[in-house]
């Protein structure tokens, strides 16, 4: 229990009232600080039984659009506080949303005061990131008067209702179609037909009727879904672009970052029981990681896992194809009829100084090591996560080693606007697919 300013402004009284008794030596004057310190007793035992009473006086009911929901979308609540509110009193409500989700439209806290109604309701939607069985954190309620303060939590099983199941996030085969799932999208696997029985799995409201295995339905009562292997590609590699340098993002961004990887190792280790795990940073390889069947090793070096691991950023690295095509460039400026004699001879050198340096172009240790990392993977996907702020051109690295080795990269850039020149960019030195992942 916590003293408002006004608690506080009459403690300050009584001690300013105790000191003059005592300076003057008259016990009069004691009179009216322990007529003050006696109000304050009384109140707090007061507001120590409203506090009391408030838990059987306050209950919820949630209402959740989707109780079976697929990681990663979006589901509605609706939460109908019922309440009665104590004279002279302040409730603030504040819904606890269950671990891994995170608020996308709404509020989750209302404040009442001076009402004649007796409930109030909370509209929102969340996204849920965790998967499994999920339950909400209860009710927190904060109640306050002229003089105290009190938070608690009404928790138990009554105020976390309902509960949620989160099935993890599936793999989908290529050239798949889109549906409307509440305000989300998701996306539909078909089969692909003559290929192999990868697994089988509980069907899910938006999974495709026709990959129902009726004879298991009917056996087990409940409907059962068959997962193709033509569905999913080969074992992806998952690379982790660590932010470095000025590049330093908040911690919204990073977050969002490593949600999004946990996503991905965990889908691979569900599909393929194996995922490699590469982390660089600006030019440096970090470590690597090949998880078999369990993906604790990768949770265990996350809390290792900052931004800025690199020593020092890879200031716009330039391979011997990017000075032959600067080259190419300047000696084409220097041909032009319509420049100067100053500007011709300035980019006539330039071609000169750029041929030369891409002629004595060592390869880096970084390229090294992406080589070892590269050889003997064949045809295999890697997949690239990155936030693309600040100086990107290791990235460009990673695709071109990946390139000459005939592997597919991916770009999954963690951002809302991703700009189109970064796209174009990617998307030039050869990666398949560049994607933006709010």
């Amino acid at each position: 229990m916590h003293g408002q300013r006004c608690t506080q402004a009459i403690g300050g009284l009584i001690g300013v009232v105790t000191i003059l008794s005592l300076i003057f030596d008259s016990p009069t004057l004691l009179i009216p600080g322990v007529m003050l310190a006696l109000l304050l007793g009384i109140r707090a035992v007061s507001f120590t039984l409203i506090i009391r009473s408030l838990g059987q006086a306050i209950s919820i009911d949630r209402r959740v659009r989707h109780r079976i929901i697929r990681q990663g979308n979006i589901t509605q609540v609706s939460s109908l506080i019922h309440y009665h509110l104590p004279y002279g009193t302040t409730l603030i409500f504040e819904d606890i949303l269950p671990q891994g989700a995170v608020l996308t439209l709404g509020r989750t806290t209302v404040r009442v005061s001076n009402t004649e109604t007796r409930e109030v309701e909370l509209q929102y939607s969340m996204k849920l990131l965790s998967r499994g069985s999920l339950r909400f954190g209860g009710l927190s309620v904060t109640c306050a008067d002229v003089f105290f303060q009190e938070a608690f939590i009404l928790g138990g099983l009554r105020n976390s209702e309902p509960s949620l199941h989160v099935q993890p996030s599936l793999t989908f085969e290529e050239g798949v179609t889109a549906f409307g799932f509440g305000i989300h999208e998701m996306e539909k696997a078909y089969p692909v037909h003559g290929q192999s029985i990868r697994s089988f799995r509980p069907f899910v409201a938006g999974d495709d009727e026709k990959a129902i295995d009726w004879k298991l339905s009917a056996k087990y009562n409940r409907l059962i879904l068959r997962e193709y292997m033509g569905s999913t590609g080969g074992i992806p590699l998952v690379v982790l672009d660590l932010p470095q340098g000025e590049s330093i993002p908040g911690p919204a961004p990073f977050d969002q970052l490593i949600a999004t990887i946990n996503r991905a190792i965990e889908k691979a280790i569900q599909d393929f029981r194996r995922c490699d795990v590469l982390i660089i940073s600006g030019g440096y390889l970090i470590r690597s990681l090949s998880l078999e069947r369990d993906a604790h090793p990768w949770y265990r070096l996350l809390n290792e896992l900052v931004p800025g691991t690199g020593n020092q950023p890879f200031y716009h690295f330039l391979d011997a194809a990017d000075l032959r095509s600067f080259q190419s460039l300047s000696e084409r400026m220097a041909d032009l009829p319509n420049i100067g004699t100053r500007e011709r001879t300035f980019f006539t050198r330039l071609a000169t100084i750029y041929g030369a340096t891409a002629r004595t172009t060592r390869r880096t240790v970084f390229e090294s090591q992406l080589e070892a990392v590269y050889r003997g993977m064949k045809e295999r996907e890697i997949v690239l996560y990155t936030l693309a702020q600040g100086d990107t051109s290791h990235l460009r690295v990673v695709i071109a080693g990946a390139q000459h080795h005939r592997l597919r990269v991916h770009i999954r850039v963690c951002t809302k606007d991703l700009p189109l020149d970064v796209v174009r960019l990617f998307l030039s030195r050869g990666a398949r697919t560049v994607e933006a992942i709010s």
